[in-house]
């Protein structure tokens, strides 16, 4: 599906009219061209694609403050969808994210002579490392180091000539791994930017290779062109938005051609899946969700900027992937794990379990257990990516609600007894489950039995036996769920509930129910 260049001009006008009345707003991420989303999936419908920081319902937002749901564009009326993302800050990694939570083949760290696409990279005076993009033939003839102006030129402070080192200094570059010289870089300013991009002469001109580190993903060349490089993101939140400049005005404002010649590099489109090997994340993939955003990014040396004509995606990179180019490919939804910040040390969720029905869930072995829960089976499919992202927006809640509603009054005696029967019962199942190390468990009558008292427990009275725990509408949409999502897994193995919950029926219920209830915050799809 793609736009066509009336209806694309036509909402690039009407986001920069929404981004210029709402971009003072703290609340306010940014704006850009894509398609309406009902029940996390795209439709048909072309709109301006609005991002805040917290979606909040109409009647609690100023009038001034309030997200208009049409714009006029010479005549015509075109829509908004509204969607949480931000606050963005540039993807570099900082000095103390050496141990950037990996998938299977990140994070990238070693030493790769000659310098490969993927590597970790930085200048050896800035205290953050990034991606080696790829390699660029200048003006003159020489070869360079495409990578971002945060990671090469350190947000524009940087003077020519200044060392590159790979690995990067995180990683344990230092310089005698110099392998470039920062030649030029397009200036960021505080004003609006297009492009965040630079390029570092290589010292040794005759070893080039055009591979990828670790052989994660093809070369780039016209059958696999480059879309955009990455450049900034929300995982500071959690929340997983993903920001890249598109690589087409990259290389022409930078006055640079590419290695592979004539077609390796395409324009976005809305819907295009991309795939990129980045220093932090390795091999990722996901689907181009908008273009021609605008969008507020904070960086320390300059503070809040403005980047524009950005391309917008999701669950795709983390700090320390900038520079990573992104190349038309992949399966769109091979997912970049949380970043560290949002995973490591005590759960505050888990601990807040464990004290109120006084099980051991945060234990070591099952915060690990939660992190395998989370990384290698939930985030490979579409349903359990939304059920992370709605776990972390929702924590705070589902902390504070355990520890109100204690005591006799809402018989947690009685639940922590069942608790604990049941965590002896079903402990070392999940596991094999969560870690495939049991292919041939399935999903029993007797499983779903117990998930549907579980949830009566949750849900009842306390003058039924419950707890009380959650409220009508939220009860409401956990029992439709269980009758129609849970029930039918009854004799499922892993891989078949993964497949199941990657189907677009699976998706658009859950996420319809998750929006039904007025007391649970969503991000919206994340896919």
């Amino acid at each position: 599906m793609q736009l066509d260049a009336h209806a694309e001009a036509a909402i690039g006008h009407a986001a920069r009219q929404i981004y210029g009345a709402h971009h003072g707003d703290a609340n306010f991420t940014g704006c850009g061209i894509g398609f309406r989303r009902r029940a996390g999936r795209q439709t048909d419908e072309p709109v301006a694609v609005a991002m805040v920081v917290n979606k909040r319902p109409e009647g609690i937002v100023s009038r001034r403050r309030l997200l208009p749901e049409t714009v006029n564009v010479a005549g015509r009326d075109w829509g908004v969808d509204v969607v949480e993302v931000g606050p963005l800050s540039f993807s570099a990694a900082p000095a103390d994210t050496r141990t950037v939570k990996p998938d299977v083949s990140g994070p990238i760290t070693g030493t790769y002579r000659p310098p490969l696409q993927g590597a970790s990279i930085s200048n050896i005076n800035a205290g953050t490392t990034g991606t080696l993009g790829c390699l660029v033939r200048d003006s003159d003839g020489t070869i360079c180091v495409l990578s971002s102006n945060h990671v090469l030129a350190r947000v524009s402070q940087a003077k020519a000539n200044e060392l590159i080192i790979q690995p990067g200094a995180t990683d344990g570059g230092s310089e005698a791994l110099g392998i470039a010289a920062l030649k030029r870089s397009i200036k960021l300013t505080t004003g609006t930017n297009t492009i965040d991009a630079a390029i570092a002469q290589l010292t040794d001109q005759n070893h080039i290779s055009q591979n990828v580190a670790g052989g994660l993903m093809s070369p780039i060349s016209s059958g696999h062109p480059a879309v955009a490089m990455v450049v900034a993101d929300d995982s500071g939140s959690c929340s997983r938005n993903c920001f890249l400049t598109r690589m087409d005005s990259t290389i022409n404002q930078l006055g640079v051609t590419m290695l592979a010649g004539s077609g390796s590099v395409v324009a976005p489109q809305v819907g295009m899946h991309i795939e990129k090997v980045g220093r932090s994340t390795g091999y990722t993939s996901s689907t181009i969700a908008a273009t021609g955003a605008i969008v507020k990014v904070t960086w320390a040396p300059l503070g809040e900027i403005t980047l524009s004509d950005m391309i917008w995606t999701q669950a795709f990179h983390t700090p320390g992937d900038s520079g990573s180019v992104a190349c038309q490919g992949g399966d769109g939804r091979t997912f970049a794990p949380l970043p560290e910040q949002c995973t490591s040390g005590t759960c505050a969720l888990l601990e807040a379990l464990a004290t109120y029905y006084d099980i051991p869930v945060n234990s070591t072995d099952d915060n690990e257990l939660a992190d395998h829960l989370r990384d290698t089976f939930l985030a490979e499919s579409s349903t359990g990516q939304l059920i992370i992202g709605a776990v972390y927006l929702n924590a705070q809640m589902i902390i504070d609600r355990l520890s109100s509603q204690t005591g006799s009054a809402h018989n947690q005696a009685q639940a922590q007894a069942r608790a604990q029967a049941l965590y002896s019962q079903y402990h070392d199942l999940a596991k094999r489950l969560i870690d495939s190390a049991s292919p041939t468990d399935v999903v029993t009558s007797s499983d779903i039995n117990t998930a549907g008292s579980i949830l009566f427990g949750l849900t009842a009275p306390p003058s039924t036996g419950g707890t009380g725990m959650t409220t009508a509408s939220e009860s409401a949409a956990a029992w439709a769920l269980f009758q129609d999502i849970l029930q039918p897994c009854v004799g499922m193995g892993r891989q078949q509930i993964v497949d199941y919950m990657n189907t677009s029926a699976v998706f658009q219920e859950v996420h319809a129910k998750m929006l039904s209830v007025a007391t649970l915050r969503t991000s919206g799809s994340v896919v």
